[in-house]
């Protein structure tokens, strides 16, 4: 559960995914604005990935690829001990469906293996959100 789960498996709702592109790019969801209301309400991961793949933006390609809908998570930490809080968060202020986690990206790939293994066709949505290593000794 730390890391959460896919909400409705591989089925991505346009409405969670072009909020999440504007949480991550505001600039990028204005150009791509388009792009988005092209796509059905509802839409599979994999016909997802191969629309975006059509598209001539990196950073929306980018974008698009690191998305993960995952509900019912929490951060890492022991539930038992009194200091650490928890909130599962599955409905938001007016009571539609929240696709969140609590915690960081820590949080989810710390138990990535098994949701890869569960859910294998987001392996690659999982290898692009890996925050990388800046080495800033290169120019």
């Amino acid at each position: 559960m730390r890391g959460g789960v896919p909400d409705r498996g591989y089925w991505i709702s346009r409405a969670d995914l072009s909020s999440s592109i504007v949480t991550a790019n505001r600039e990028v969801a204005g150009r791509q604005d388009a792009f988005a209301h092209s796509l059905p309400d509802l839409l599979t991961h994999r016909e997802l990935i191969a629309r975006v793949s059509k598209c001539d933006d990196a950073d929306l390609v980018r974008i698009v690829s690191e998305y993960l809908p995952l509900t019912f998570s929490r951060r890492h930490g022991d539930p038992s001990r009194p200091w650490n809080f928890f909130s599962i968060e599955i409905k938001d202020a007016y009571g539609e469906k929240a696709l969140s986690y609590e915690g960081n990206w820590r949080d989810i790939f710390q138990n990535w293996e098994a949701l890869a293994l569960s859910f294998p066709g987001y392996a690659e949505s999982m290898i692009f959100k890996i925050p990388r290593r800046i080495d800033r000794r290169r120019p």
